[in-house]
């Protein structure tokens, strides 16, 4: 078993090996970057904030908070690398609930609002976790791939619970015209 500071430069490195592999060319004058890699892994980290920031840093998401730090720190990593003149984006600490939540929480309203964003981040690490399948050694790696793969169901969960609560919700009544209604007279048994 590995500690938590190897996981995490484990995780961290095979996450730069995922940005630094859509590089087209060497020459940083010449070279395009394959905006998708990039665009996975800002996904996977605004998926894994959102739950963070809305339901806490607990054991039951300690999947996701390894993963935010796996990504947030590749993501430090890598624009301190390509872009050493510009302010770094990425932030190392996240604001949590100072008591944690449950998921449905993220049901709440202003962050039920943000459930498109963990439908794209849990399409992105679906992406990401084919890919590490694809070129790493699972068993070398099993510990990092548990990670990735527990956020993976804890974010497919989310969206699961974003989809029973919308389809529990009751449409409004259609409005039927008044023009259309019958005029009914009532009359008082004192007349």
């Amino acid at each position: 078993m590995q500690s938590d500071l190897t996981l995490l430069a484990t995780g961290i490195s095979i996450f730069l090996q995922y940005f630094n592999s859509s590089m087209e060319q060497a020459d940083r004058s010449e070279w395009t970057l394959h905006a998708t890699r990039c665009q996975h892994i800002e996904e996977i980290l605004k998926g894994c904030s959102i739950i963070l920031e809305c339901c806490g840093q607990t054991p039951f998401l300690s999947s996701i908070y390894k993963l935010w730090q796996i990504s947030s720190n590749a993501m430090f990593l890598f624009e301190q690398e390509w872009w050493p003149d510009q302010p770094n984006e990425s932030a190392l600490n996240i604001a949590t609930p100072t008591v944690a939540l449950k998921l449905s929480a993220l049901l709440r309203p202003g962050w039920r609002e943000q459930h498109h964003i963990i439908r794209l981040s849990t399409a992105s690490l679906g992406t990401l976790r084919n890919w590490v399948i694809d070129f790493f050694d699972e068993q070398l790696h099993r510990e990092n791939l548990s990670i990735i793969q527990d956020a993976l169901l804890v974010m497919q969960t989310a969206v699961d619970l974003f989809d029973l609560h919308e389809a529990t919700q009751v449409p409004d009544a259609p409005v039927v015209p008044t023009d259309d209604l019958p005029i009914e007279s009532t009359v008082s048994a004192g007349n």
